[in-house]
């Protein structure tokens, strides 16, 4: 967890979003932003026209705590809210939000006093098919901020985690003993540390198996193992990265199911 003291001062923040900045700056002695994000894509609803609600897809480390005094992990997946006490404030941020969306940048908005306010709802990243319920909402006190060349706490772990990609299922070479050649992929994170390996692990039946620390591919970095899995079969996988300056790796994670696939000699 990364913990916070109670203020940032104007000028604190003006050196953090200062371009070009530091290769490496120290770590701000504080931080009011409420959301980190790196976006893939940005949703404004019902319409373009008259939002009301916003629906933004990507990575999201989100202040949690009594005081928004630590930051979740990062996780994937999609995050919404509704416009709240100054929607035309909200709706300029979203549309701003929306420019940055798929370019690789890291996002601070919110704050982590107004997600974390006393009756306000707490904000969730909903994976796949989870339904958002009742919507927080969207905090504009202290606007919208692009994060370049800070490298602590959840800005450095948004740009570590990779993405989970597709898996592929060899047919079972026998069928009296159906262990087949499973490939999973990740698409590699946004990081350029020279040093990045990636470390796969799957779950398999109370069972888990890892790849040693595999070096960065071009863009994408596979693992291939054999596992005795049968069609129909869910099998959870995740992978994170490791290097001499990753402190603290956030993982990726996904589950497949095991397709039908024809039996070996076929």
């Amino acid at each position: 967890m990364h913990r916070l003291p109670a203020v940032l001062s104007l000028a604190t923040w003006t050196l953090l979003c200062a371009d070009p900045a530091p290769a490496r700056p120290a770590p701000p002695p504080s931080d009011p932003t409420g959301v980190f994000a790196l976006l893939d894509k940005v949703v404004l609803l019902p319409d373009d026209q008259h939002p009301t609600e916003v629906e933004l897809h990507g990575v999201f480390a989100v202040a949690a705590g009594p005081l928004g005094d630590y930051y979740r992990a990062p996780r994937r997946g999609v995050v919404r809210f509704a416009a709240g006490k100054k929607p035309d404030d909200a709706v300029q941020q979203w549309r701003e939000l929306a420019k940055h969306a798929g370019k690789g940048t890291v996002l601070g908005f919110s704050s982590r006093w107004e997600l974390n306010a006393e009756q306000a709802l707490p904000v969730r990243v909903l994976g796949p098919g989870e339904a958002a319920g009742a919507l927080p909402v969207y905090g504009t006190g202290f606007g919208l901020h692009e994060v370049q060349g800070v490298e602590y706490g959840p800005v450095r772990e948004l740009l570590l985690l990779p993405r989970c990609a597709d898996v592929a299922f060899e047919a079972a070479r026998d069928l009296r003993w159906p262990a087949r050649r499973c490939t999973f992929t990740c698409e590699n994170c946004l990081a350029k540390d020279a040093d990045l390996a990636y470390v796969f692990a799957v779950d398999v039946d109370g069972e888990r198996f890892a790849s040693k620390p595999i070096p960065a591919g071009a863009g994408t970095t596979t693992w291939s193992t054999e596992l005795v899995v049968q069609p129909g079969q869910t099998v959870s996988w995740s992978v994170h990265v490791a290097g001499g300056k990753v402190a603290r790796a956030p993982v990726a994670s996904a589950s497949e199911v095991v397709p039908e696939s024809p039996a070996a000699g076929r």
